[in-house]
């Protein structure tokens, strides 16, 4: 579980399209692909990629997204004036916001690590040696990584 826990050191700042809505995250990690229906739905392509961070490790700069829920667990934060998709909060996962990571300034250094609900692939998954799951990840692979694990903490 270690490669979804393991946090990416840094400061990443994104925002959406139009610019309204800027963010900053320190220290995410579990940057995964995800093909299920709702997210391709959401995106309006055959995958999102989506990465972790603790809640206290991300700040709104400026802007305030909108919310959609999109479902009984989850609810879905866009821009009210371009649209874009920015994060994703479960309500079984609290202190935890996940992030598109096509929103960042430098997404490059975000790489997604896992495919995430390839048994709802709209289109064959990419043979690119990452890990897959034909559902989503256990809970514990989004758990706070522990304070131990983020460099300089």
């Amino acid at each position: 579980m270690d490669q979804f826990r393991t946090p990416v050191p840094g400061t990443f700042d994104g925002g959406c399209l139009c610019g309204a809505v800027r963010y900053r995250v320190s220290d995410p990690f579990g940057a995964g692909y995800c093909h299920c229906e709702t997210c391709r739905r959401m995106s309006g392509g055959p995958a999102i990629i989506w990465a972790a961070v603790e809640e206290r490790r991300s700040v709104l700069i400026s802007g305030s997204p909108l919310v959609y829920r999109s479902s009984d667990r989850a609810r879905r934060q866009f821009c009210g004036a371009c649209g874009s998709t920015l994060f994703l909060l479960y309500d079984d996962l609290p202190g935890m916001v996940l992030f598109a990571t096509g929103s960042l300034d430098e997404p490059e250094r975000l790489p997604p690590r896992f495919h995430l609900w390839t048994s709802a692939a709209a289109v064959p998954v990419p043979e690119d040696g990452l890990p897959r799951f034909p559902e989503g990840l256990p809970a514990e692979a989004f758990a706070i990584p522990p304070a131990s694990a983020a460099p300089g903490r």
